[in-house]
């Protein structure tokens, strides 16, 4: 069993990339966050990882170990 843990970019994010010009490579570094919503401590949630195209589906996901997620504070 590997801890290499892979998540897909949804349409969000693939229309964020396009947006600010971004090109995603094979292997190239990629940080991904999303955000937490816990009432009374707001949180993002971040991964760092490398970009990987599942050739199957033509999709872009990240591909990440755990020891690469942190939560950072949402500052409003």
């Amino acid at each position: 069993m590997s801890d290499l843990n892979t998540s897909y970019l949804g349409a969000d994010a693939m229309a964020d990339i396009e947006r600010l010009d971004i090109e995603l490579r094979e292997g190239a570094p990629l940080t991904v966050c999303d955000y937490d919503g816990t009432p009374d401590e707001p949180t993002w949630l971040v991964a760092e990882g490398v970009a990987h195209l599942d050739p199957e589906r033509q999709t872009w996901q990240i591909a990440y170990t755990m020891d690469n997620v942190r939560w950072e504070p949402r500052e409003d």
